[in-house]
């Protein structure tokens, strides 16, 4: 069964489709905080640590999420692809602009539609890079 996270990138990939690129943004973005999210509380809990802990990574922000994780593991996001992890974080950021301010920054209205989902290609690339890496961190639970 696929994971929420995973789930969230496929209705991402939909929404770039149909041309809808704000909502695509904020489901790129929050498949990726839910796969970091989800490998750090699997971490911690194979480390045995107390959900008090869990209490305390939610309130950290994405990028200090991910760099959580990588110290956790000893394999750092941006060793494994400094490219993805600076798009990642600048998806992320897109997310929170697209939720709070309804603002695209690569948005040009005067351009074909398809044009602007073609911005979020590289976007999706590194999506997928993290979650390879991220599969890799789970990996290592074992």
């Amino acid at each position: 069964m696929p994971s929420a996270g995973q789930l969230f990138f496929c209705d991402g990939l939909v929404d770039m489709g149909t041309g809808d690129l704000a909502q695509a943004v904020i489901q790129l973005g929050a498949a990726c905080e839910l796969e970091v999210y989800s490998t750090i509380a699997d971490s911690l809990q194979v480390r045995k640590a107390a959900p008090e802990n869990l209490k305390k990574v939610e309130r950290l922000k994405f990028a200090r999420k991910v760099k959580l994780l990588g110290s956790l593991n000893g394999n750092s996001f941006k060793r494994f692809d400094s490219g993805a992890a600076r798009l990642v974080i600048k998806l992320y950021g897109m997310r929170g602009a697209a939720i709070h301010r309804a603002d695209l920054p690569f948005v040009d209205n005067s351009k074909n539609p398809m044009w602007n989902a073609s911005q979020l290609i590289r976007f999706v690339h590194a999506c997928e890079r993290l979650f390879e890496w991220l599969a890799i961190q789970r990996s290592a639970l074992v």
